[in-house]
């Protein structure tokens, strides 16, 4: 019985070290452009507030909101991914 579970369970866990190491490399890439996105939506904004254009205001807020998300929600999955492999083990 011990064979059929390693049998089983050795493809599941390579695909999710696989996948865990993919999903590290798409969280520094977006960290590194959210956070030259991030400085240029902060001068951006400080332009906008400067002649008080109050609309692109709110459409940097949105866009920086959207941003923190897409950072928290791949996070999450690395997370889901990392708890797979420990149940797995």
């Amino acid at each position: 019985m011990k064979v059929v579970k390693n049998i089983v369970t050795v493809p599941i866990i390579i695909v999710l070290c696989l996948l865990k190491c993919l999903i590290d490399l798409i969280i520094k890439a977006e960290c590194w452009v959210a956070g030259v996105g991030f400085l240029l939506l902060a001068i951006l904004t400080i332009l906008a507030v400067v002649k008080q254009q109050w609309l692109q205001i709110g459409i940097f807020a949105g866009l920086a909101s959207l941003g923190i998300i897409i950072l928290i929600l791949s996070a999450n999955i690395l997370v889901w991914i990392e708890r797979g492999l420990e149940r797995l083990k």
